[in-house]
C-alpha cells in the first residue's frame, strides 16, 4: 500500500498539535480564560481527528485516491 501517504498523514500531527504552553497561557490570560482548560479541546478537535484519519488509512479502511 501507499506507505508514504500513511507516514505523511501521521506526521502532520505535529502541525496539528497545540503550540507550547507559553502562547496558550498568554492568550488565555488576555482573554480571561483558564489555560488548563484549553489543552483538551485543542487536542480533541485537531490532533485526534487527524490521528484517526491516518490510522484508518493505515488499516485500509479509508481509500487513498491514486
Amino acid at each position: 500500500m501507499h506507505l508514504d501517504t500513511r507516514v505523511v498523514v501521521l506526521r502532520s500531527l505535529e502541525g496539528a498539535s497545540p503550540p507550547s504552553s507559553a502562547p496558550i497561557f498568554i492568550a488565555s490570560g488576555i482573554a480571561g480564560a483558564r489555560p488548563e482548560k484549553t489543552f483538551v479541546p485543542l487536542i480533541m478537535y485537531y490532533v485526534v481527528p487527524i490521528f484517526l484519519i491516518g490510522y484508518f488509512i493505515a488499516l485500509g479502511v479509508l481509500p487513498i485516491p491514486v
